[in-house]
């Protein structure tokens, strides 16, 4: 598989030519990835957990931030932090009425509380403001949320990124912010997909800027912030390659999508609908 061309939006393809790092995560279990990517008209999720409300906030708010930023066309400063007293009250007033979460989220973890989630938000903003001060001081904003695509001749990849800046020595960084912890060192696919999802940003950014030094970050803001980051180099486009080719290649032959019972399944919006879980 080799790359013909990379783009900064979507084109319209059908699904078993279409690569991302999210469908490689749901076919761990192919029922999630059929109800999630193929089953047609598309069904609507039971719910959405309020880690996936917790991670879209933080990460709209963030995108506020640095665009308030490239506004003011100036670079990135130690006190371009998040007010967390705001953060917080923001929070609140988005999604808690009455004293309980807006529909569709819901908080599977036994015995946690909507207090607690705002204790992770409080963290995230912590680590995001230490992480800021340390790493992006100087930064200057070149694009704030977009999407990426790299046609190759035979399929498609996408993804998304949250920002990419120039440091003061030039180089282009792309950031992706994750509200999850850092993989962790036993599990190596855990590492092995972060590694393909970086790999996606390096190949992209080697191709779409190859006069600039770049790299791909992904930053962990959940416990202590911590960072991943990959440099495009031909090796990585080869492996990154070989590796999504031959799970879309096994995907395009599959003939059904049975369960794979785990204990996350409390966490999928599709239980309900689950034959692993119907009585």
């Amino acid at each position: 598989m080799k790359v013909v061309s990379v783009y900064d939006h979507f084109t319209k393809q059908d699904e078993e030519n279409v690569i991302t790092v999210s469908r490689i995560s749901s076919a761990n279990c192919l029922y999630s990835y059929y109800k999630s990517y193929i089953e047609s008209p598309k069904p609507k999720p039971d719910f959405e957990t309020i880690e996936i409300g917790l991670g879209s906030f933080f990460h709209g708010y963030l995108e506020n931030k640095f665009k308030e930023i490239q506004a003011e066309n100036r670079e990135i400063q130690s006190d371009d932090i998040i007010d967390l007293d705001k953060l917080l009250t923001d929070f609140r007033l988005s999604f808690i009425w009455e004293g309980k979460l807006i529909e569709p989220y819901r908080i599977i973890r036994k015995n946690s509380t909507v207090e607690d989630y705002i204790e992770k938000l409080k963290e995230f903003g912590k680590n995001f403001n230490g992480f800021l001060r340390k790493n992006m001081t100087g930064h200057k904003i070149f694009d704030v949320e977009g999407d990426l695509e790299i046609e190759t001749d035979e399929y498609l990849i996408r993804g998304k990124y949250d920002l990419i800046s120039r440091d003061p020595d030039g180089n282009l960084v792309l950031w992706d912010w994750k509200t999850g912890p850092a993989p962790n060192p036993k599990y190596f696919d855990d590492y092995k997909q972060k590694k393909l999802q970086l790999g996606i940003y390096a190949i992209w950014m080697g191709y779409k800027f190859p006069e600039d030094q770049i790299k791909g970050s992904v930053v962990f803001l959940k416990g202590e912030a911590k960072i991943l980051s990959e440099k495009f180099t031909k090796e990585i486009e080869r492996d990154v390659l070989f590796t999504l080719k031959a799970w879309r290649d096994r995907m395009n032959i599959i003939k059904g999508y049975p369960p794979k019972p785990t204990n996350l399944c409390s966490w999928c919006a599709w239980k309900s609908d689950c034959p692993a879980w119907k009585k």
